[in-house]
């Protein structure tokens, strides 16, 4: 499953087809501010969700997690073990 619920997700489909949200909440038979609330709730995740991609981009995502690291980025266990101690 994704970001949104299912219900979220019938809900955009319906508003970008230019239904209102009172003709949804009649349609789905929920409360026009049930309604609203997911409409908005819907557009904040996804705005949440675009800023999140967009900031991974920037750090090379998903490209570096493709690749293998090379032997030079490869950290040292012991290295590593010491600096914890």
């Amino acid at each position: 499953m994704g970001l949104l619920t299912e219900f979220k997700r019938r809900v955009l489909q319906l508003t970008l087809q230019g239904s209102s949200a009172y003709a949804i909440a009649r349609k789905l038979a929920k409360d026009p501010p049930t309604v609203y609330r997911s409409i908005n709730n819907a557009r904040r995740k996804l705005l949440e969700a675009e800023k999140d991609l967009e900031w991974a981009k920037q750090l090379g995502f998903p490209e570096k997690l493709e690749s293998k690291p090379t032997k030079e980025e490869e950290p040292d266990a012991r290295a590593h073990q010491r600096q914890r101690s």
